[in-house]
């Protein structure tokens, strides 16, 4: 499935039993109000239509590119900072509460500079959803 190289790990977390209240809109994307106007999807409940996957790079880790971890997937970085390498070794980065788009991009792999972990969390469609 995926590498597991420089610290890199994925994590697959199922979906809880519903819940008899619903949530609004804001409470998905906002978090009902905490941690300010920054989204995250840890500890919410996700439709049962949508997975979430937790990963991690090790401070100083990378992990090479593999399009199909990302495909359909919006990716919210929550804790740390990450650092994007395109296969023509531009770099970017992105820190807690950046929104991103991996699929489809010409990449090479994401580095974790920083002396924290970086936690990405990947939300997408089920397949066969």
């Amino acid at each position: 499935m995926s590498s597991r190289l420089g610290g890199g790990r994925s994590v697959c977390e199922p979906y809880p039993a519903p819940a008899s209240e619903s949530l609004s809109f804001d409470d998905v994307v906002t978090g009902g109000g905490q941690d300010g106007d920054r989204l995250s999807f840890l500890g919410r409940r996700l439709p049962p239509s949508f997975e979430r996957r937790v990963v991690v790079v090790a401070p100083g880790g990378m992990r090479p590119y593999d399009e199909a971890d990302w495909r359909d997937a919006i990716v919210v970085v929550e804790r740390g900072e990450i650092e994007v390498e395109g296969r023509c070794g531009t770099r970017r980065s992105f820190q807690r509460g950046d929104i991103l788009w991996l699929a489809g991009l010409p990449l090479h792999a994401l580095h974790n500079r920083g002396g924290e972990p970086a936690v990405l969390v990947a939300v997408s469609r089920r397949r066969g959803s």
